[in-house]
């Protein structure tokens, strides 16, 4: 699921975040590997009555919903070219002012501002060395803190945004309402990731309080999302369009809402949302990835490879390799689909190089579906470690299935829900797990509250949603 650090405006606002500030869930958002739902198939055949597949809940806002004025790029191609541009005069501006901490900033949001476009990560490092340099030049009392711990939320860091978020607060000068309600905001952030829902709820309402126009929708959304309240997620993402959202923030919440409803089982619901966001703002890698996914969910994996193959050779992002090696897969071309696991897989050891704490839970995913399952539990476990929430728990659940510790898993699928955790995958999960341990009951109760939450959850299908598993 994507996650409320990421913002919906291509740059950060230190001000007032929309995924923070205005931040949007980036698309870092994989932290399931299809193959647990084939594997719960393969176990729990025979060994439970089958259940009728009941209708998803009807929808209740329809794509026309998100339309309106919009300024700014209207596609893909200029809206990285403006970041190009962004980064390039961050570049002029340091070279003409080495050892000012603010033009460094500025080189450092140009930095973050591209990789929420096109997730490069060797920008999020170089954005995050560069704001460490730029506080070393500021004088006591000032520096770019905040931002620094935005680039900490992007790169999975909990503790040094936590450190960086108290400097903040403490600068000589005191920060204006909208500056305090995002850093309330953030510590939300910082709870939801250690999995502490109950906490990051209350800091959300204390940054309304703070500042009652701050945008919150978008974190509360992740939030109603984490416990598939799906109606509510979807209000609240409706409601970040506002009356004039750039195309790329109509696009992203068109895509969050298709997630959304195919999370639950509304798959034709979910690619007419797709379907906007491509109307919205063309040309979008990620928006292609998406709709790829719709193609392979209604069995035309065709026109799904197609896609994802655009998608995957726009962005070269491992993302959209791993999930085209899996169309593949689907498809019965083993060469094509170990061709494209092992080109994302170099991927994802690079980034593992470059921002270690962002990239193990993507780089788990792979393992799982197509490597190393002890490799896979290693990078899941440090992932846990990491951001110990109701997803990186699911994930490392699944990597403990996976090598054969069911026992573990289970205490560990118990943690997540008892943390308010609710998604169909993981229950889906935990019907497996109780399978594999003999315990019949156990799974057939876990089944029920997986169909209740996505009827399809156990459909062949399934295991091609990477992007809106839930």
């Amino acid at each position: 699921m994507k996650n409320p650090e990421a913002s919906v405006s291509v740059t950060p606002a230190l001000g007032a975040r929309g995924r923070r500030s205005a931040r949007i869930p980036r698309v870092a958002v994989l932290l399931l590997a299809p193959l647990v739902v084939a594997g719960s198939v393969i176990l729990l055949e025979g060994r439970i009555a089958p259940m009728v597949e009941s209708e998803p809940d009807p929808v209740k806002i329809a794509p026309a919903i998100l339309s309106g004025p919009m300024q700014g790029p209207a596609n893909f191609s200029s809206l990285m070219e403006e970041a190009e541009s962004r980064v390039t005069l961050g570049r002029e501006r340091v070279s003409k002012g080495p050892g000012e901490w603010l033009r460094a900033e500025t080189l450092a949001a140009g930095l973050l501002a591209r990789f929420d476009l096109d997730s490069d990560y060797a920008d999020l490092a170089e954005a995050q060395k560069v704001l460490a340099d730029a506080q070393a030049m500021a004088p006591a009392g000032s520096g770019p803190s905040l931002r620094r711990a935005v680039a900490a939320m992007k790169a999975h860091d909990l503790s040094l945004a936590e450190r960086q978020l108290a400097i903040f607060s403490d600068q000589a000068v005191p920060p204006p309402a909208a500056d305090r309600a995002e850093v309330l905001a953030m510590r939300g952030d910082i709870a939801f990731y250690r999995g502490d829902q109950g906490t990051a709820d209350q800091f959300y309402r204390r940054a309304h309080e703070t500042d009652p126009s701050a945008p919150l929708n978008w974190r509360q959304a992740v939030l109603a999302l984490s416990r598939a309240e799906f109606d509510h997620a979807i209000e609240s993402f409706a409601q970040v369009a506002g009356q004039k959202a750039t195309p790329f923030t109509r696009a992203r919440i068109a895509l969050r809402i298709g997630a959304a409803e195919s999370a639950r089982g509304n798959w034709d619901r979910a690619e007419q949302f797709y379907r906007a966001a491509d109307r919205f703002f063309p040309g979008y890698w990620l928006t292609k990835a998406h709709m790829a996914e719709a193609c392979a969910l209604s069995g035309d994996t065709d026109k799904a490879a197609t896609l994802m193959t655009q998608a995957a050779n726009l962005s070269n992002a491992p993302e959209a390799m791993d999930a085209l090696a899996m169309i593949y897969r689907a498809k019965g071309d083993r060469t094509q689909s170990r061709a494209w696991a092992e080109r994302a897989g170099a991927i994802w050891a690079e980034r593992l190089q470059q921002s270690p704490k962002a990239a193990q839970a993507h780089a788990a995913e792979h393992e799982l579906a197509f490597g190393s399952p002890e490799r896979a539990l290693e990078l899941a476990e440090h992932n846990l470690n990491a951001r110990p929430y109701g997803e990186a728990r699911l994930l490392y659940a699944n990597a403990l299935i996976a090598t054969g510790r069911v026992e573990a898993a289970r205490a560990e699928l118990a943690a997540a829900e008892r943390e308010g955790w609710r998604s169909a995958p993981l229950y889906a999960a935990m019907a497996n797990a109780a399978a594999m341990a003999g315990d019949t009951e156990g799974a057939a109760h876990a089944r029920e509250q997986a169909l209740a939450i996505n009827p399809r959850i156990f459909a062949s299908e399934a295991r091609l949603a990477w992007f809106g598993h839930g």
